[in-house]
């Protein structure tokens, strides 16, 4: 019996609220662009702390494997380059922040430095990993596999980018979220200007 006094309480509710939202049409707009100062506001807050604990962090040179499946150490990755832009990625991650992840990858960063952006993921095997990455775009970038990376950072559970220099140093890490398109976008070009 309870269960259907409470559905008509909840389609009267739910009836109010949508009438006051469509009687306040006009706020909508103003409450969307607090709505988005506070998701960014949240976004660097978290960022912040997240930055704290891994800026100077030194990464393990861990082995990874290839998409050939060619296997050397994270070491490896910086013979042509003094840092890398790497985009970190894991099975245990949110599948759809790592389509965002890839996606404003593609979208943010100049061709020119395709060779410095690296997916460093923790899949059970690569082949995991590479249906995340776009197929028209996985030869421009290079893809690798590990068991483990040594930073707090994955302790989040979500895709962060991070650059990284030649001993294998933290230099910088960001979370993005799909919730702030513009502070993404520019913490990414950000980074790509430390790549020069």
């Amino acid at each position: 019996m309870k269960k259907f006094v409470t559905t008509p309480i909840a389609v009267v509710l739910v009836s109010i609220s949508l009438s006051c939202t469509l009687q306040q049409g006009e706020q909508i707009g103003p409450q969307r662009e607090v709505i988005a100062l506070s998701d960014e506001n949240n976004v660097l807050r978290s960022n912040l702390a997240f930055a704290y604990e891994n800026i100077g962090q030194t990464l393990y040179n861990v082995e990874v494997e290839d998409t050939l499946k060619d296997v050397y150490t994270l070491q490896n990755l910086f013979v042509d380059n003094d840092k890398l832009l790497i985009c970190r990625m894991s099975e245990k991650f949110c599948g759809n922040c790592e389509e965002d992840a890839v996606n404003k990858i593609l979208r943010y960063v100049d061709a020119s430095l395709f060779d410095k952006v690296v997916f460093v993921g923790t899949f059970k095997n690569v082949r995991l990993l590479n249906r995340i990455i776009d197929p028209r775009h996985i030869r421009d970038f290079k893809v690798v596999n590990t068991s483990y990376l040594s930073l707090n950072a994955d302790e989040k559970m979500m895709p962060y980018y991070m650059v990284v220099n030649n001993e294998l140093k933290v230099e910088s890490i960001y979370f993005p979220s799909k919730a702030t398109e513009s502070l993404d976008s520019t913490f990414i070009r950000e980074f790509c200007k430390k790549l020069y």
